[in-house]
C-alpha cells in the first residue's frame, strides 16, 4: 500500500473535521435530524491524529524544551481566552444557564507529549535516578485523565510513543475503542449508537496508515490560531442565535 499521506495532509484534515465536531457541538439544533449526532461521530479521527502526529513532532523538532513551551503556553491561552470569552458572552446575552466551554487540546498535547519526554528521560538513566521521571510520568498521567481525551489520549499516546514505527501498532490501538465498543452495545444494545461514541477513532487507522513520514508544506502555527478561534466564534454565536 503506497502511503502518500505527508504530516501536513493529516493536519488538514484533520482541522476540517474538528470544525465539523465543534459546529455540530455547538449548534446541534440548526442541523436535520440526527446529523450532528453522525457528524460528530466522524470527527472522531481528530484526536488520534492530533495526538500522532504530537508523538512525531517530538521526534523530529530539534528543540524539544522549545516544542513542550509553546505547547503549554498554547494551553494556558486557551484557558484563559475560554474565561474570557465566557464572560463576553455572560454580560452580553445573560444566559440562564452559561456552559463554560471545555474544549482544550492544548492542554491534552502538552500533557502527553511531557509523558513522552519523561519515557525518553527514563531510558538515560539507571537505578535511583529512575525515580523522578518516573514520578513524573505516573503524576503527569493521572493528570492526563483529567484534560479533554481522558484515558482514551492518554491510551494513544503511550500506543504511538511504545509502538511507534511497528506494523503491530494499529493492532494494539485497536484493543481500547474495540473494548469500549463491546461495553457500549452490551449496556444499550440498540441504542449503542446515541451513547459514547469516541470508540469511533477506529476511524483513523486508514489514514494514520498513510502517513508517509514527510512533513509537507509548512503553515506551522495555523492549528495554534484556527482551534481557538473556531471555539470561540462557535460558542459566542450559539448564545447569540439562542438570544434572538
Amino acid at each position: 500500500m503506497k502511503k502518500f499521506l505527508t504530516a501536513f495532509d493529516l493536519k488538514i484534515l484533520a482541522v476540517v473535521f474538528m470544525i465539523i465536531d465543534h459546529f455540530a457541538y455547538f449548534l446541534p439544533s440548526y442541523l436535520p435530524g440526527n446529523l450532528a449526532l453522525y457528524l460528530r461521530y466522524s470527527a472522531r479521527i481528530v484526536a488520534p491524529i492530533f495526538i500522532f502526529l504530537a508523538v512525531e513532532s517530538f521526534f523530529h523538532t530539534r528543540n524539544k524544551q522549545k516544542y513542550l513551551l509553546r505547547l503549554y503556553l498554547a494551553a494556558l491561552v486557551m484557558l484563559v481566552g475560554n474565561m474570557i470569552m465566557e464572560m463576553i458572552v455572560n454580560s452580553q446575552f445573560h444566559p440562564t444557564y452559561l456552559v463554560g466551554i471545555s474544549q482544550n487540546i492544548f492542554l491534552t498535547i502538552a500533557i502527553g507529549v511531557s509523558i513522552v519526554a519523561a519515557l525518553e528521560w527514563m531510558k538515560k538513566t539507571t537505578g535511583y535516578q529512575r525515580i523522578l521521571p518516573f514520578l513524573a510520568i505516573y503524576f503527569l498521567s493521572i493528570a492526563a485523565l483529567f484534560v479533554e481525551s481522558s484515558f482514551y489520549g492518554l491510551f494513544m499516546f503511550y500506543v504511538f510513543y511504545f509502538f511507534r514505527g511497528k506494523k503491530i501498532m494499529f493492532v494494539v490501538y485497536s484493543i481500547l475503542p474495540i473494548v469500549m465498543l463491546v461495553w457500549q452495545l452490551v449496556l444499550y444494545q440498540g441504542n449503542f449508537w446515541f451513547h459514547d461514541f469516541r470508540w469511533f477513532i477506529l476511524a483513523a487507522i486508514p489514514l494514520l496508515m498513510l502517513y508517509n513520514g514527510e512533513k509537507g508544506h509548512g503553515l506551522k502555527y495555523f492549528f495554534y490560531i484556527i482551534y481557538p478561534l473556531n471555539i470561540w466564534l462557535l460558542y459566542y454565536l450559539s448564545y447569540a442565535l439562542l438570544s434572538k
